[in-house]
């Protein structure tokens, strides 16, 4: 596996401001961890290591937001992510204690932009989660 080009790739999405370099983003960390081909997928060296399967979770719902054509189709799929998504936010609702959901934290946060909300949601969430999870593979951390 191509540690250095899925870092790459990662941190293209942490700082992407675009949505379309966004989903080349996502398609490309996709081919990098073979998740893009089930014949790859099912011979990866790495199958059986629980952060790299994180790491396609992560991945997995990145595709999954990028889906999402408004705020309340995003709110209805937080529920069926891999990852803890609604966790995630529903600790930033706690934690700030000015929002009163998470719907109440999207529309003052980021005006119920759903562009807005999958840069923040992929390029920061999933894509840091995949690059950490990443690191602890490369460094030899997830092994069965």
């Amino acid at each position: 596996m191509n540690f250095s080009l899925i870092k790459d790739i990662c941190e293209k999405a942490i700082e992407a401001s675009d949505l379309a370099i966004l989903k080349k983003c996502v398609s490309d960390v996709g081919s990098a961890l073979g998740s893009d081909n089930i014949h790859k997928q099912k011979d990866h060296e790495y199958k059986n290591n629980y952060r790299f399967q994180k790491a396609v979770d992560y991945w997995s719902d990145a595709q999954l937001l990028l889906s999402c054509v408004d705020i309340n189709e995003l709110l209805k799929t937080i529920s069926s992510t891999e990852t803890d998504i609604g966790t995630y936010l529903e600790n930033i609702v706690y934690d700030e204690a000015k929002y009163e959901t998470i719907q109440d934290y999207i529309a003052k946060e980021f005006n119920n932009d759903i562009v807005r909300v999958n840069l923040d949601l992929i390029g920061g969430y999933c894509f840091e989660n995949i690059l950490e999870e990443i690191n602890s593979v490369e460094s030899g951390e997830g092994d069965c």
